[in-house]
């Protein structure tokens, strides 16, 4: 909890420093976003589907580039009857397993259009990771074991493109898929799961940006 409350903080600073230093004729948005998440690789082998929420504070440096601050959340549900098969546990009940990703990271970003007409963009983002797994409960009869797994802090990345119609003046509403990658360093999990290092999924959101 600690560390998501340091990227909290450090976020917030940096998206307050960008709003304080910015000129008043400068163009800012602020994006919301929200929708499904995909596991992919190995995150695919024992995770379901899952979701994710986020926003993003856009400074636009040219009429083509903005950078930026993004902070995201996404959580994906432990596949039980996967993990069942992998551990040969198939006559025990298993829950909990819940992995939490939670991100801090500067972006920039590339477009085309004005806030009052349709915009298309593509963009890219790297920064820092807070990965979290839930505790592991797997029950038989009046046998209980629970595994724990400790948060990490990790370096990682993402890549995005999407686009955006007016709702007005100052609003539009769009979708945007991403790509999301970073690492893990839990040997335990490793070697429960026989996973690799590397995880990524793959988001498809709607976004609403606002100009502020």
């Amino acid at each position: 909890m600690r560390s998501v409350k340091k990227i909290s903080i450090l976020g917030a600073f940096v998206i307050s420093f960008i709003l304080a230093a910015t000129p008043s004729i400068a163009q800012i948005t602020l994006e919301l976003q929200g929708g499904a998440t995909f596991p992919t690789g190995d995150l695919n082998e024992y995770w379901n589907i899952g979701y994710t929420a986020g926003s993003t504070i856009l400074y636009e440096v040219t009429p083509f580039v903005s950078l930026g601050v993004n902070l995201a959340y996404s959580g994906m549900g432990l596949d039980a009857d996967r993990l069942k098969g992998e551990l040969n546990l198939e006559e025990w009940d298993i829950s909990g397993g819940t992995a939490s990703v939670f991100s801090a990271c500067g972006e920039i970003r590339a477009h085309a259009g004005a806030m009052d007409v349709a915009t298309i963009f593509a963009g890219a983002g790297f920064g820092l990771f807070h990965i979290g797994l839930s505790d592991i409960e797997s029950t038989f009869e009046d046998e209980k074991e629970t595994s724990s797994f400790a948060s990490e802090d990790q370096p990682g990345g993402y890549i995005h493109a999407g686009g955006a119609i007016p709702l007005s003046p100052m609003v539009k509403l769009g979708l945007k898929g991403q790509f999301t990658f970073y690492q893990i360093k839990n040997e335990d999990l490793e070697y429960m799961l026989d996973a690799s290092e590397g995880r990524s999924f793959v988001s498809l959101m709607a976004v609403l940006i606002i100009e502020l």
